[in-house]
């Protein structure tokens, strides 16, 4: 039987980085749209919603057909927990349709990089599996954790002193979370608040295309990317002027 999945896309209105970030237009259309319409193009995916705290950002997602979600103000802070936020998504969502999902699977809008094919091929993993979750990650671009320290009384601190020091680049690969996909069954998310659970299995996507937009510098390097990227399978830019 076809699990039902729910895709959450979590979008605050405020944002320190960018101003209105996620209406902010790329390259010719508002960043959210680019996650909205990766997330329409899954044959996986039974549900979309958008959840955020911005009447314009929930104006923008009902253009393109999706059920909206209101954010309560305690959920829209600076602290406040994107877990908590999904899953008061998702329960409202049930409430909504009558039905308990299988599947969540939460799509960040500042990763605009990501693809149907991403999200399906997760979602795919999650499926064939016994894994709690399934995350998205790129190989580290020679960041190694045994290199880093922590800086305690004036004093250079390994973070984990079981590790030996000065380790070669050729030891164990690193991987990053990309924050582009989080898929979790929803019982480990809903009863366990993580998206992680203690099974999860890694989707590794290309570390070319890792960008996750935070701030200006951020922004530039989508753009580039972007621009120059032959192969990427980016949707053509929206004809119908939207607010920012």
């Amino acid at each position: 039987m076809k699990p039902k999945i729910l895709a959450v896309i979590p979008a605050r209105g405020g944002s320190k980085g960018i101003k209105n970030k996620n209406l902010k237009k790329l390259l010719g259309r508002p960043l959210i749209a680019y996650t909205i319409l990766a997330a329409k193009k899954s044959k996986l995916i039974t549900d979309i919603v958008v959840s955020s705290d911005s009447e314009k950002i929930l104006g923008l997602a009902r253009q393109f057909g999706l059920v909206v979600i209101k954010r309560p103000k305690f959920l829209a802070t600076d602290k406040a927990s994107s877990i908590d936020a999904v899953i008061h998504a998702v329960f409202q969502t049930e409430k909504l349709f009558g039905y308990r999902y299988d599947l969540v699977v939460m799509l960040q809008p500042t990763t605009p990089l990501k693809t149907a094919k991403d999200i399906d091929q997760s979602l795919q993993k999650l499926i064939a599996s016994r894994a709690d979750s399934v995350i998205s990650v790129v190989r580290s671009p020679g960041i190694n954790p045994e290199w880093m320290k922590y800086i305690v009384n004036d004093q250079l601190v390994d973070i984990d002193n079981r590790k030996i020091e000065n380790a070669s680049r050729q030891k164990d690969q690193i991987y990053i979370r990309n924050g582009a996909i989080y898929a979790t069954r929803r019982n480990t998310l809903v009863h366990k608040k993580t998206f992680k659970g203690g099974h999860c299995l890694p989707y590794v996507m290309p570390t070319e295309l890792w960008v996750n937009i935070d701030g200006p510098r951020d922004w530039k390097l989508a753009e580039l990317i972007m621009k120059n990227k032959i192969n990427y399978d980016r949707p053509k830019p929206i004809q119908k002027r939207f607010s920012s």
